[in-house]
């Protein structure tokens, strides 16, 4: 649902996506725009945040941006597993795709990729671009949730930065013994 346009796009099938316009008065939804008729119907859809253009991941495993006129303005493929997670930024200028098994991918307006994200662990729950658009919610299957800044030089510096939280020195021998450092301290 777009609120500022008040439309709705639905996956329904024969179609991408159906859109519909939200009365006030009488109450009700009236159908507008019918996206890429006769295609693979999506399982997911995003508003750009002006509300003209979708992105839709389509069962063909194909990600398109389109506008309301279903002019295909980019496709996205490459991405395995379910897509989870799909979201256009704040600003408009960047795409996300987050999938359970490849991660998350980052992509310009013309679908050329700009950051692949992997999780530590587990495959992709969850991922959207939070209000200021240089970072991502990411959410997976091993319960965890962490914010991700989408600059790599970001990216680098927080790697970088990681200290090893304080552990008793019991545990700490035991730890450094599973990662391979096994002297005293």
């Amino acid at each position: 649902y777009h609120a500022p346009t008040a439309t709705l796009a639905l996956a329904l099938s024969g179609a991408g996506a159906t859109l519909f316009h939200w009365t006030a008065s009488p109450p009700g939804l009236r159908q507008t725009h019918v996206l890429l008729p006769g295609t693979i119907t999506a399982h997911k859809i995003a508003f750009a945040p002006d509300g003209q253009q979708l992105l839709l991941a389509c069962r063909d495993r194909v990600v398109r941006l389109v506008d309301q006129q279903s002019l295909v303005l980019a496709e996205i493929e490459g991405h395995i597993g379910t897509v989870q997670g799909l979201a256009i930024s704040p600003r408009g200028d960047r795409m996300l795709v987050g999938a359970t098994e490849s991660g998350v991918m980052v992509y310009d307006r013309n679908g050329n990729l700009v950051l692949p994200i992997r999780p530590r662990a587990g495959g992709v729950t969850l991922a959207t671009f939070l209000p200021d658009g240089e970072r991502i919610l990411l959410g997976t299957t091993a319960r965890t949730t962490c914010i991700v800044p989408i600059d790599p030089k970001e990216l680098v510096r927080l790697a970088h930065s990681v200290e090893m939280p304080a552990m008793l020195p019991s545990y700490l021998k035991s730890y450094k013994a599973r990662v391979g450092d096994i002297g005293d301290d």
